[in-house]
């Protein structure tokens, strides 16, 4: 793409976000470009230094590293330590190390790799004076990310979880003295959920951690160990100073450094919608998080009966069609099937798909007769698009098109019909864990709640999806009922204290 032809889009692609580590900066940059391309259809890509960084300072044979290692007087076998940040740096010193980085940076710039796109520079790489005049003099504005302790605390929580879930036993923090620290000065920091999250995380890891045991192994570890631990705790102070000193309560949130190289500032909440918002207004574009969403007013109201409506709706479906106008008429229609009720019931399916919940539906209609029929797949048939897509595309094509959009429709015939007190049947898997909360609600509202469970056998369910597919054309995929199948495992004993009735059915 050689030009943006959308203003949000160039001022965006003009600006470069600091701030202490975990305040955000990767997350919002990310988020923006998704948000641009929903609200413009320009699409802009997010491009991070850091990738470029790694990779050059892996290739001795590339001018800036030869030309860094004879300017800096490298030895030629210190090569390797270019690689390991902690070992050049006790070495050579920070400040060498980046001059390194900013050489690498304005080499990007100069050869246009951030050009039209939206650039996501390591922590301190604007606080190079070379980096930050290669960027002023091509007009990018800076602006400073700031945030309460609890917010980045509750960051750092994050990263640290996905950290535990990718790192290797002896080289975690687990057995770290990271893990001490937590337990002793993190109350200081953060809100008790937030520490409970953390400290979680750790017990969990350590609860599903079962590789046997090698003796011998674990001996050699052990004196590796206060090595590795002392190592570890280097490397997070070299790369991660302020993040550390966060966990440790020995936290500094004001940073003069990023003031000086900053042109504007803006307070982040830790709520990614109302932050978006506030950064928009800071470098001077329309709110982008609103315009990406004016059209999706089914997913906002659905949100008064499942406030997390986005594990249900995890992605931003194709805005091809005026899905209103589509759906309006069929949902308005299926609402007059069914009288209100002064003491509404809501029955709620469980099971895999082609566990035979439809069967079930149809073989006791007439005890259901009063009640709403509410399913996506029936939805789905409804949709006269969805039928000339299956001509067109095939059917798993026509699946991928419209099983989203016909969800986001059940879920809004679902909420009008609890406003107007019907009586419902929800021809519903009961596989996302927010239906529990849907559950919860709806009782709150005064329905009295029946679950009936459709037990079938995986192998059953693949096999009578494939057979309805030949006959209806309608596909499933059958990697999701698998994966629905254990989804339903850990929902089963919650659903069965929750809901009023709870009624479990064989089907093989």
């Amino acid at each position: 793409m050689e030009n943006l032809s959308n203003n949000n889009a160039e001022k965006l692609c003009k600006t470069i976000l600091v701030g202490l580590p975990a305040v955000g900066k990767t997350t919002l940059t990310e988020e923006m470009s998704h948000l641009v391309k929903e609200s413009t259809d320009v699409e802009i890509e997010a491009v991070s230094s850091d990738f470029k960084f790694r990779a050059v300072r892996k290739d001795k044979d590339h001018p800036i590293i030869q030309k860094f290692m004879k300017d800096y007087h490298i030895a030629k076998e210190d090569f390797e330590l270019i690689i390991k940040t902690n070992d050049f740096i006790k070495k050579y010193g920070e400040p060498c190390f980046r001059d390194l980085e900013s050489a690498i940076i304005i080499d990007m710039l100069e050869k246009g790799e951030f050009d039209n796109k939206i650039p996501n520079l390591g922590g301190k790489a604007m606080l190079h004076p070379k980096t930050a005049k290669a960027f002023k003099d091509r007009g990018y504005q800076v602006v400073y990310l700031k945030a309460d302790l609890k917010t980045i605390a509750a960051h750092i929580a994050k990263d640290f979880d996905a950290m535990l879930d990718g790192a290797s036993i002896t080289r975690s923090p687990v057995n770290g003295p990271i893990s001490a620290t937590l337990r002793e000065n993190f109350p200081e920091i953060a809100d008790t959920s937030t520490k409970e999250f953390m400290l979680n995380r750790i017990e969990k890891m350590r609860a599903n951690y079962k590789q046997p045991i090698d003796r011998k192994k674990l001996e050699k570890e052990k004196i590796l160990r206060e090595k590795e631990k002392h190592q570890y705790m280097d490397m997070i102070k070299l790369r991660n100073k302020k993040a550390l000193e966060i966990i440790t309560g020995r936290h500094i949130l004001a940073d003069d450094s990023y003031e000086n190289v900053s042109d504007k500032s803006v307070f982040l909440k830790g709520e990614l919608k109302d932050d978006i918002k506030s950064l928009c207004q800071i470098i001077g574009i329309q709110d982008i998080s609103a315009k990406a969403n004016e059209n999706d007013t089914y997913t906002n109201s659905i949100r008064s009966i499942i406030p997390g409506i986005s594990e249900v709706v995890p992605y931003t479906y194709d805005e091809k069609y005026n899905y209103q106008e589509i759906f309006d008429p069929i949902i308005e229609k299926e609402l007059l099937n069914a009288p209100s009720s002064d003491n509404p019931r809501l029955v709620h399916m469980l099971g895999i798909p082609a566990a035979g919940k439809s069967t079930f539906y149809r073989q006791n209609k007439e005890q259901f007769k009063d009640y709403l029929f509410i399913g996506f797949d029936f939805i789905m048939e409804k949709i006269p698009q969805y039928h000339n897509d299956i001509k067109e595309l095939g059917s798993v094509q026509a699946f991928k098109n419209w099983e989203l959009p016909a969800r986001i429709a059940g879920y809004e015939l679902l909420r009008r019909a609890i406003e107007e007190k019907k009586n419902i049947f929800f021809n519903h898997g009961g596989t996302p864990v927010c239906h529990r909360e849907l559950l919860s609600n709806i009782q709150k509202m005064g329905y009295h709640t029946t679950m009936y469970y459709i037990d079938c056998p995986v192998d059953i369910a693949l096999q009578r999806a494939a057979e309805r597919e030949k006959i209806t054309k309608r596909h499933t995929p059958p990697q999701m009922i698998v994966d629905r199948c254990s989804l339903i495992k850990e929902n089963l004993p919650v659903y069965k204290n929750l809901v009023n009735e709870f009624k479990q059915l064989k089907n093989r």
